[in-house]
């Protein structure tokens, strides 16, 4: 399934098999940011107003409020069972068990906005594009081991194969690949334009 939100409170399911739409309402009047769940039949609304929303197909849904500024980035942690959720104005929240959300422990909203966050298939680390750098947090000792300067970090990916490599896109148009175990720039590319996603 693919899912999009658009300037309203709808987040449109398409099923990629049949063309079938189904449209979800979200407890937010206009969506930022939508994420699908790896392993299960949930959608993930995160709002221009601060409130995530998970739904379900059957269009059961649950309000969090862990944040009072536009959600900007989310990810699952590697249990599936953990969502990770930053805002523009540099809170991390944390829903453990898709229950209750909490901040991130050892995270000072100072690190600037939060626009990607990304946790490692393998191990306990979260990468985290914000403000002017990267972050690298352990989730399990719950602290940020290092931050480096890579120009205003955009978009920020683990390897699905290893935690050894770490792609980071940065506003300017470089793409690095990272190797954070030896502080290692492995490859470098540049673009002409920004780059947004990955």
């Amino acid at each position: 399934k693919l899912c999009y939100g658009c300037d309203s409170e709808f987040l449109h399911v398409i099923d990629l098999y049949n063309g079938q739409i189904t449209n979800l309402e979200s407890a937010s009047p206009s969506i930022n940011i939508v994420r699908c769940s790896p392993v299960s039949d949930l959608f993930v609304v995160g709002s221009k107003t601060g409130p995530i929303t998970l739904l379900n197909s059957k269009n059961q849904k649950s309000v969090f409020r862990g944040h009072k500024f536009a959600i900007t980035a989310t990810t699952f942690a590697s249990n599936n069972r953990t969502l990770i959720s930053g805002d523009k104005h540099g809170s991390i929240s944390v829903l453990t068990d898709l229950k209750k959300p909490s901040k991130l422990p050892n995270w000072s909203s100072k690190n600037g906005p939060i626009f990607d966050i990304d946790v490692s298939k393998q191990t306990n680390l979260m990468a985290v594009a914000c403000g002017e750098r990267f972050s690298l947090y352990d989730l399990k000792e719950t602290k940020v081991i290092k931050f480096l300067d890579f120009g205003s970090c955009q978009q920020i990916k683990f390897s699905p194969y290893t935690d050894s490599l770490i792609s980071i896109a940065t506003q300017a148009g470089d793409l690095y690949f990272f190797d954070p175990n030896s502080n290692v720039i492995v490859n470098q590319m540049s673009f002409d334009n920004p780059i947004n996603s990955m």
